[in-house]
């Protein structure tokens, strides 16, 4: 095993072991972060594919720099907020109800705008390379041809069409429904 295995492994055990206990939270933000990065770089480092290199000490450095510094702004976060009292989601709802500054519907158009021009770039990766670019030998071949740089910047909302698919559905009230995609009476 290598160094970052072990430290992966032990970082997995000591968020595993710390919420056991009664009153933690397993799925607190900062948790989830780290548990889901200690396990890929546990996983990545087995290297069962043939493209995977070693990573350089300046590479580590960048990635160890990138955590910390997201872990760091979910700290400050939560020392900020340490002792004010959490507010229930039916509160939420309610609350953006009564005040009708957030419209939905302008929500949903915008989702359904942003999915439209992930799919639209990611066919044009796909038909531009003739792979689908996580099966490619050379993934990061999108990020250096200026011609499709572009197109790979869409690609890349892939987690920001997935965050506020998330906000709908919780914003949503009596009328949520399973699969956003069947949903197009608020169009």
């Amino acid at each position: 095993m290598t160094i970052a295995q072990v430290i992966s492994l032990l970082i997995i055990i000591l968020i595993l072991t710390l919420s056991v206990k009664k009153g933690t939270d397993l799925f607190s933000p900062a948790k989830v972060f780290s548990l889901i990065w200690a396990v890929v770089i546990l996983l990545t480092e087995f290297k069962f594919s043939g493209y995977q290199n070693n990573w350089t000490l300046f590479s580590w450095i960048t990635l160890t720099i990138g955590l910390c510094s997201f872990l760091l702004g979910l700290y400050i976060t939560y020392y900020l907020y340490l002792g004010k009292p959490l507010i229930p989601i039916k509160t939420i709802r309610e609350n953006i109800q009564i005040t009708d500054k957030f419209d939905l519907r302008k929500l949903h158009i915008i989702i359904v705008l942003l999915f439209t021009a992930y799919i639209i770039s990611y066919i044009v990766e796909v038909i531009s390379f003739g792979t689908l670019p996580i099966l490619s030998p050379n993934p990061d071949r999108a990020r250096i041809d200026f011609g499709i740089f572009g197109f790979h910047l869409f690609v890349n909302l892939q987690p920001v069409i997935m965050l506020l698919c998330i906000e709908y559905l919780v914003l949503k009230t009596k009328n949520e429904k399973i699969f956003f995609v069947f949903e197009s009476e608020n169009i």
